[in-house]
């Protein structure tokens, strides 16, 4: 007689690599963005960088779109790099850092850690970019309209948190 595992007991028991996952997730992602580059008019990108147009078309951020309720744009603009050296850099700090907080955390607690960190990255951009801009930031900024903002992407607003967690936990151990 097979005994059923509640759904909440089955997710626990599941820990996969979430740095493996995140890391081919960003690459896969910058693939397409290559891929992407290619196919859409405009400037098309360098061998080693997606255009801005790709960049836009898969998610990455633009406040005028956030404030239109695309807010999907926060989480999709932390999988999404300029180029060739902006994904290295970050995925190199992924996997150096990420081994130590997912042991110190747990494999759920890291992933929450990362996407909140990526989440509240994204947040804390996009309100820098719009807020001079709705509140009247001076004469430099006369033609400035949302639309006319840039977007970000990338993944080191949820880095920062891997991080800032690790030195928090390194600084109060002896």
């Amino acid at each position: 007689m097979s005994r059923s595992i509640p759904l909440f007991e089955r997710w626990r028991r599941f820990q996969p690599d979430w740095i493996r996952v995140l890391v081919g997730l960003n690459v896969a992602i910058f693939a397409l963005g290559l891929i992407v580059s290619q196919l859409l008019p405009g400037r098309p990108g360098g061998p080693f960088d997606p255009s801005y147009e790709a960049l836009f078309f898969l998610g990455g951020l633009q406040p005028a779109k956030i404030l239109e309720g695309e807010v999907w744009r926060l989480l999709t603009a932390t999988v999404l790099h300029v180029n060739l050296l902006h994904l290295l850099v970050n995925m190199l700090a992924l996997w150096n850092l990420g081994p130590m907080a997912r042991h110190l955390l747990g494999a759920h607690s890291f992933i929450n850690l990362y996407v909140a960190g990526g989440l509240a990255a994204s947040l804390v951009s996009a309100l820098r970019q719009t807020l001079p801009v709705v509140l009247g930031g001076g004469p430099w900024q006369e033609n400035l309209t949302l639309y006319a903002l840039p977007g970000g992407v990338g993944a080191s607003g949820a880095l920062f948190a891997v991080f800032g967690f690790v030195f928090l936990v390194a600084r109060k151990t002896p």
